[in-house]
């Protein structure tokens, strides 16, 4: 479980890392996927990953913090 957890967020830590999103962007993006039911698959957790880190970069935190919830929810 762990290695699935570490590869869903490496493309975070990365985006992270690079400058390209903030802390705060980074912690909105990782909870968004930790909450993610448990019946949604890597793939797709993966897939809302990256529609988060792409709209991390024109969104304000608030909106960022929006954009997670509308991920959750069209996830269950």
């Amino acid at each position: 479980m762990q290695a699935v957890f570490s590869n869903q967020t490496e493309a975070n830590r990365a985006a992270w890392a690079t400058g390209d999103i903030t802390t705060g962007q980074a912690g909105i993006v990782a909870r968004a996927v930790a909450e993610l039911p448990d019946g949604i698959g890597a793939e797709e957790r993966a897939d809302g990953q990256q529609i988060l880190l792409g709209r991390a970069t024109i969104l304000a935190t608030d909106d960022l913090r929006h954009a997670r919830l509308l991920v959750g929810r069209f996830a269950s």
